[in-house]
């Protein structure tokens, strides 16, 4: 029973404003408009304004508006606002620590890295040299 609680509270595309997408592996098929969506429809669900957009390369070439100041918030402030408006990702932590969360979304990155901004293999780059591809 617990299971299918978990697969009722799952957000879909739809929930995000993209309901022509079903499954996780389409999201490699998702257009710029649609990325636009995800984001602009995300933002809004966790309350944070859509003001100043500020272009955002991705590795896959698309480029995408992020809220200026979304891009200049510190990261850990967002991982707590998040998992207090989607419940539903404190269920990846329980009993697994603080890290589970992380982990979970660096697997999103690691299948999808074209979806990655520019400037995230960038600072790596700087920090660690030339390894990503």
């Amino acid at each position: 029973m617990a299971h299918l609680k978990r697969i009722r509270n799952k957000k879909t595309f739809a929930d995000f404003g993209v309901p022509s997408k079903h499954t996780y592996p389409e999201i490699a098929s998702l257009t710029v408009q649609e990325c636009q969506t995800l984001i602009e429809n995300f933002l809004m669900n966790i309350g944070l304004q859509f003001t100043d957009p500020t272009p955002t390369q991705l590795e896959n070439g698309m480029t995408v508006n992020y809220p200026k100041s979304f891009l200049l918030h510190q990261g850990h402030q967002y991982e707590t606002l998040i998992q207090t408006k989607f419940s539903e990702l404190n269920a990846i932590s329980r009993g697994q620590g603080d890290s589970a969360l992380k982990l979970g979304v660096l697997r999103v990155i690691e299948e999808f890295p074209q979806f990655l901004p520019t400037e995230i293999k960038e600072t790596f780059e700087k920090i660690a040299g030339p390894f990503l591809n």
